[in-house]
């Protein structure tokens, strides 16, 4: 599909529009295994994005700002294998999120805290629960439900981490 709207576009049409459909692009090329393509696009992406008109935002066609090119930079990354430098992309992603854009700040900040464990750095990823459970409480999704379960049994191991242990009785149902 990514590769279908590229080609629609053909190198027309806004600048934000062309960088959002390049960073699909490099998702779909982590998920297929090819590294250095994803790399390549998630790359081209930025600098799409960098070059992006620096109109009011109101005017914008389509919302992909840089806090959406962090967040695909931590999916591909995390596709990629890549969970200590992807993690540091999702809490990019999250410190940028607007006070409205609560659910995607707590779901994107549950991939980070998730990253972050898969890289071997416990206590961040505790830390980062920590200080998401109060918005955690005013959620009400799915998709932050399902992360959230993810994450919980990915730190089984670690529920000797006080940490971990508080973390989790934070967010416990």
């Amino acid at each position: 599909l990514a590769e279908a709207a590229s080609s629609a576009l053909a190198g027309h049409g806004p600048a934000r529009t062309q960088a959002w459909i390049t960073g699909m692009r490099a998702e779909a090329h982590a998920a297929a295994g090819t590294r250095w393509d994803a790399l390549s696009l998630l790359s081209r992406t930025e600098t799409q994005l960098e070059r992006a008109d620096s109109a009011p935002e109101s005017e914008w066609t389509g919302n992909y700002r840089r806090e959406s090119l962090e967040h695909q930079i931590g999916l591909t990354l995390t596709r990629l294998g890549d969970h200590a430098t992807a993690a540091r992309h999702f809490a990019a992603s999250m410190r940028g999120r607007r006070p409205v854009e609560l659910r995607t700040r707590a779901l994107i900040g549950l991939r980070a805290a998730h990253a972050f464990l898969r890289a071997g750095d416990v206590e961040r990823a505790a830390v980062t629960v920590l200080d998401l459970s109060a918005d955690l409480r005013l959620i009400s999704s799915a998709r932050v439900r399902d992360e959230l379960r993810g994450l919980r049994a990915a730190w089984q191991p670690h529920r000797g981490n006080p940490l971990v242990t508080r973390a989790d009785r934070s967010v416990a149902s």
